[in-house]
Order: C-alpha cells, then sequence, then structure tokens
C-alpha cells in the first residue's frame, strides 16, 4: 500500500535526467573501458556511439541543472537564500561528475560521492 501523495513535477523534472545523466555516463564509462567489445556485452548498446552517449549525458544534464535551478528560484519564498545558494553544490555535482566521464572514471561515482561525506574520527571506512 502507498500513500496518495502525488510527486511534484520538480521532482520528476530534476531526478528523471539526473539519473539519466548517471546511467548514460556509466555506459560510457563501459564503452571506453571496453572498446570495440562493448557492443557484445551489452545487448541493447548496439546502436550507440561515445559521441551518442556524450550527447545523452549533455542533454540530460543541461535538463537537470536548469530544472532545479528553475526549482529553487519558484521554492525560494521569502528570505531563501538557502535554497537558491543549494543549486552551487547540485551543478557542481553535476559538473564533477562529467570531469569523472572525461577521465574515464565515470564508474566511480559512488565512491567519490562517499568519500565527500564527513566520516566521524571513530568510523574508518577501507576507501
Amino acid at each position: 500500500m502507498s500513500a496518495r501523495v502525488r510527486p511534484s513535477p520538480w521532482l520528476l523534472l530534476v531526478v528523471m535526467p539526473t539519473a539519466l545523466y548517471v546511467v548514460a555516463g556509466k555506459r560510457y564509462s563501459e564503452l571506453m573501458s571496453l572498446g570495440p567489445g562493448w557492443a557484445r556485452a551489452r545487448g541493447m548498446a548496439e546502436g550507440y556511439t561515445a559521441a551518442s552517449i556524450r550527447q545523452i549525458c549533455a542533454v540530460a544534464r543541461a535538463v537537470a541543472v536548469i530544472g532545479y535551478g528553475l526549482w529553487t528560484l519558484a521554492a525560494a519564498t521569502g528570505d531563501g537564500h538557502l535554497t537558491r545558494l543549494s543549486f552551487l553544490p547540485f551543478a557542481v555535482a553535476l559538473f564533477r561528475y562529467g570531469v569523472l566521464l572525461k577521465d574515464g572514471r565515470g564508474d566511480a561515482l559512488v565512491t567519490w560521492l562517499l568519500r565527500l561525506l564527513p566520516r566521524p574520527v571513530f568510523c574508518r571506512l577501507p576507501f
């Protein structure tokens, strides 16, 4: 049983292209690491080239950043400077993932995100 709460259109406008960006970025990393044998490893990948995946990434990132920016403008009521400022970390994170993709390390997204999290002194994670 689920709650009868309709998701915000802003949530869908931001989450869907962000997810597409991450998925396409991971596929691009696979393509770069596996080379020509990539299409055989992924049955659905036969029609995709590196250029087409890069284009998908660019469009998805642009839609996500613009959508989040529009949400921050629409959601900021009164003195909503913090809401507007939340745009910066979001945009920087997406563009930083683009740098990881360019460096051929798009599959290391989770490791990169976990390194950003503050860790307590008593907690030593093995990465």
